[in-house]
């Protein structure tokens, strides 16, 4: 038999079981506690590490929601292939968007001019690093059959935040973990003046709660 502890509540006594029990409840809030902390942290360092793949000052940034969109529609039709990856860039004064685009398992790296809406393919020498970390990918197949178009993530990645304008999106970095088979596109956007990671299912279009981080 189980020893008994007092309850001076009553004056009876009550098993230990139940102070274990209790004792396992609180665990597990603190694990849940713990998770949740987690999971805001990886997201927070996601965007910080994908913010600093931006080229120049984010603050440069003025567009608003259906900027990047409009820019992805651009590159498309003067690439006549898809967008899989684009960031914004200011250099030298000059505001653009940095792009990775595939058609048929091949990429191909392209910057436009903002303000003249010019396409220019860039090369090894041009091209920011993060860019190049493309040449590694072994997902292409994934990529390219994926449902869900980079410019719906970015549209329901800003209706989610009540209309923030997006700043870089693309598809997100391979999992860590090899059992995660949710494959998803990493948006940032500018959130009152903060960048922020949102996870975009690639299949549903639903926002999920993964921490996800752009390719570089």
């Amino acid at each position: 038999m189980p020893p008994r502890y007092p309850d001076h509540s009553n004056g009876r006594s009550r098993p230990a079981r139940a102070s274990r029990d209790l004792g396992h409840r609180r665990g597990a809030l603190r694990i849940g506690a713990l998770s949740a902390l987690c999971a805001l942290s990886l997201a927070a360092a996601a965007a910080g590490a994908a913010a600093r793949d931006l080229r120049g000052d984010a603050s440069a940034f003025h567009g608003d929601a259906g900027t990047l969109i409009e820019a992805i529609h651009t590159l498309e039709q003067s690439s006549g292939a898809r967008v899989v990856d684009i960031r914004f860039a200011a250099t030298h004064g000059h505001s653009g968007f940095d792009a990775v685009v595939m058609h048929d398992h091949h990429l191909g790296l392209f910057h436009l001019e903002q303000s003249t809406r010019v396409v220019a393919e860039l090369d090894a020498t041009s091209a920011p690093v993060w860019m190049l970390a493309w040449r590694d990918r072994t997902d292409l197949d994934v990529i390219e059959h994926a449902r869900l178009s980079l410019s719906e993530a970015i549209r329901r990645a800003e209706q989610s935040q009540h209309g923030a304008p997006a700043l870089a999106a693309g598809v997100a970095q391979r999992p860590l973990n090899p059992t995660q088979t949710v494959h998803t596109y990493t948006v940032l956007l500018d959130v009152d003046g903060h960048v922020q990671s949102v996870s975009v299912n690639d299949s549903t279009g639903e926002i999920v709660d993964i921490a996800g981080s752009l390719v570089g």
